[in-house]
């Protein structure tokens, strides 16, 4: 069982079925070929000058924060739109 799966796991019980469903999403996003895990994520964020803030939410320390903008700069538009109508959530709340 990889990492993802026992955050997944974890998740789920804390979070209730709909939230569970949506992180079970955007972990098989990461997990995707077009992502290629941990370290693809990270390499997408280098890439785009956010390599700082994707390494502090892996390594210990506090966690930086990150912008809507940001976030969408970085990760697939198309993805996050299918995880947000997936869930009833309107995708143009995430680019506020």
């Amino acid at each position: 069982m990889g990492i993802f799966d026992e955050v997944e796991k974890i998740g789920g019980s804390l979070l209730g079925e709909q939230h569970a469903g949506a992180l079970s999403a955007v972990t098989d996003y990461i997990n995707s070929p077009q992502v290629g895990g941990i370290s693809g994520l990270q390499k997408m964020f280098q890439e785009k000058g956010l390599g700082g803030i994707v390494g502090s939410w892996i390594g210990t320390g506090q966690n930086l924060p990150i912008s809507a903008d940001q976030l969408n700069s970085v990760l697939h538009c198309d993805a996050l739109n299918q995880v947000a109508s997936k869930f009833g959530i309107d995708p143009n709340t995430c680019s506020r």
